[in-house]
């Protein structure tokens, strides 16, 4: 019952008009009040419920006129802003700057700057957020614009992971099959061409690090079949030395 009641209190906030010192009470049992101080030159306006058949000021909210000289937070309207892409919001800072507010035709919610637009978007009904841009592919959850800097990642990866190269069934190209597609394709076996990746505007992290280590695993079977090579060779070059 009080969401509703402040949500009523929040439209009247952007469409009525109150004189100087004229207060606004809703009714019913749980009762709010917008009051407009008498001394503070028109640009506070106080929010507060009823406790006890009285109005608690200990929880009231204050909402300040961005042409005053606050330094509070400000509430706006998509009026005051006068710009079409912003429908209403807060701004955080004392030279209104900083905006927490409303995305009109975006359905989104986000930080705006003045000078600086949109920094940082969040969609209402997808849950997807754009830091940057709110260019978001379908299938994503986060867009980012730029660069970002990181202590520690952490994939979760819930295909295959590339043990099965260990497998004794596991078809190991020869060294002579793997030049040859290089020869005539220019790339890795199981390894997404340059031509590929533009096509296909990038690739997926946790794929390319799966196909990486298949390959790192495959070289490592390569060196052991080398190793094995080499000692081989090294029996018979011994045996042929001790027959002379």
């Amino acid at each position: 019952m009080r969401t509703h009641q402040f949500f009523m209190i929040a439209v009247l906030v952007c469409t009525t008009t109150l004189s100087f010192g004229q207060d606004l009470i809703s009714g019913g049992t749980n009762s709010w009040i917008l009051h407009t101080p008498d001394a503070d030159d028109k640009t506070q306006l106080v929010i507060a419920p009823k406790n006890d058949n009285k109005w608690d000021w200990s929880r009231q909210s204050n909402f300040y006129n961005v042409t005053g000289n606050s330094n509070k937070v400000s509430f706006l309207t998509r009026a005051r802003l006068k710009s079409a892409s912003i429908h209403g919001g807060l701004w955080l800072d004392k030279n209104n700057k900083g905006l927490v507010g409303t995305h009109h035709g975006k359905n989104s919610i986000g930080f705006y700057t003045k000078g600086g637009g949109w920094s940082m978007i969040l969609n209402r009904d997808s849950g997807q957020v754009g830091i940057g841009t709110f260019d978001i592919p379908e299938d994503y959850k986060l867009a980012v614009n730029g660069t970002m800097i990181i202590e520690e990642i952490h994939l979760q990866q819930y295909e295959e992971w590339p043990d099965y190269v260990f497998n004794k069934d596991y078809e190991l190209l020869s060294l002579s099959d793997v030049e040859n597609h290089i020869n005539n394709k220019g790339h890795l076996p199981n390894i997404p061409s340059a031509k590929e990746i533009k096509q296909n505007d990038g690739f997926k992290t946790g794929d390319m690090i799966k196909k990486l280590l298949e390959k790192v695993e495959e070289l490592t079977l390569y060196t052991i079949q080398q190793q094995k090579l080499i000692e081989q060779q090294q029996v018979q070059m011994n045996e042929l030395l001790y027959k002379k």
